[in-house]
């Protein structure tokens, strides 16, 4: 990622984002330092952790240091105590991961993700402190800041605990802020992979599907079940469908995203429908049974998202799907007709090109799927915006 990208992704999240040599002193820390902490960037700049982190804490940070230079990144976040700039300290949760610097410079840096963890600390030693003491009184903090803080908690719990992959963005640009345990799992990356990074700059979307999400995020102010691609960490491709919804998070207008991986599905339907195509040179044998019954089951493991529909075909290219789906070749369709094989192949050409399909097996359960009659007699397409 270039600079000035890093610097706007890190300017835009709600996390601290810090830059440190491999000293640990600073060289860079994110606006949302000074609102968690009190300190501005020259204030933090020039300065390790003995100067910021309480003493108690500092063996703690020696000791993921030196599994960060074996391991190049966090195996799991370090949680400290932070000096802040009024007085006293707050709990900071650490991901840190180890970048390598430019051809041209000397050595490496590291990216820390700090995340304040306090009042996840202090709601757990309330509830300890009430226990042990029978009190059964509200706490003292305001009705309308404990709610909020309760929905803050709420919402990081649920989104940690997911089970779906879910990611959290910054907006216009689908910046990462956080991926949760399910992407992770799914899709090989941690959160300091992925987290200052843009969705493109990580690799797991193509620029061009990360253009299509933004653009149907501007336009609809959402996305739901949008087909895309997922590279995973290893470089094969995940299948999958994603919805986003857009959130607000302390200001900052953010993408919460979920993401179903179909990956599995899609090999169930390519070798069904190979298994189809090897046998579909002669495909008089099937009776229609069996087509109906293939075509529910598709339906529901979720085939038929094409946007493809039967009211996009022409009368005729209607009749030869029919047709088809009894089981005849070109040359019986064409005589069924009364025209010529050549125009018979011309129509289906066009049939696929406007279905996304290209073969014959696959176009038959894609129109069975859609009630295509193989009755005997005249075929009649169904009503619609109906082209000629």
């Amino acid at each position: 990622m270039d600079e000035p990208d890093f610097r706007f992704l890190a300017e835009h999240a709600f996390d601290m984002i810090c830059e440190v040599d491999s000293s640990l002193v600073m060289s860079y820390t994110s606006p949302s330092c000074e609102q968690l902490l009190g300190w501005r960037l020259e204030e933090m700049v020039g300065k390790g952790p003995d100067v910021f982190v309480h003493p108690e804490d500092l063996p703690a940070v020696a000791m993921a240091h030196e599994a960060l230079m074996r391991d190049g990144y966090d195996r799991s976040p370090t949680v400290v105590r932070m000096r802040t700039k009024p007085g006293g300290y707050k709990w900071m949760e650490i991901n840190a991961r180890v970048v390598s610097k430019p051809a041209d410079k000397q050595g490496y840096h590291v990216v820390l993700v700090m995340r304040d963890v306090g009042f996840r600390r202090e709601r757990a030693a309330d509830s300890r402190s009430r226990a042990a003491q029978g009190d059964s009184r509200a706490s003292t903090r305001g009705a309308h800041g404990q709610a909020s803080s309760e929905w803050d908690e709420c919402f990081y719990k649920t989104f940690r605990l997911a089970p779906v992959p879910m990611f959290i963005a910054t907006q216009p640009v689908i910046g990462l802020v956080d991926v949760n345990t399910a992407f992770s799992d799914t899709f090989g990356y941690s959160a300091a992979d992925v987290v200052t990074r843009t969705a493109v700059e990580t690799g797991f979307f193509s620029r061009l599907q990360h253009e299509r999400l933004i653009a149907t995020i501007k336009t609809l102010g959402y996305a739901k079940n949008l087909e895309v691609d997922v590279r995973h960490h290893d470089a094969t491709l995940r299948h999958c469908l994603a919805s986003a919804e857009t959130i607000s998070i302390h200001g900052q207008r953010c993408i919460l995203a979920a993401l179903q991986d179909l990956t599995e599905q899609r090999h169930a339907d390519g070798d069904l429908i190979a298994a189809l195509e090897s046998v579909m040179s002669d495909a008089s044998w099937f009776s229609r049974a069996f087509i109906e019954k293939l075509a529910q089951v598709r339906k529901r493991n979720g085939a038929g998202t094409l946007a493809a529909e039967l009211t996009d075909l022409t009368q005729r290219e209607y009749e030869v799907l029919s047709l088809m789906c009894k089981g005849l070749g070109d040359s019986d369709i064409a005589a069924e007709l009364s025209i010529s094989s050549n125009t018979i192949r011309n129509h289906i050409s066009r049939i696929y090109d406007k279905i996304g399909i290209h073969k014959r097996g696959a176009a038959i359960v894609w129109a069975r799927e859609r009630g295509v009659s193989v009755d005997a007699g005249h075929v009649e397409k169904p009503a619609g915006n109906r082209r000629r």
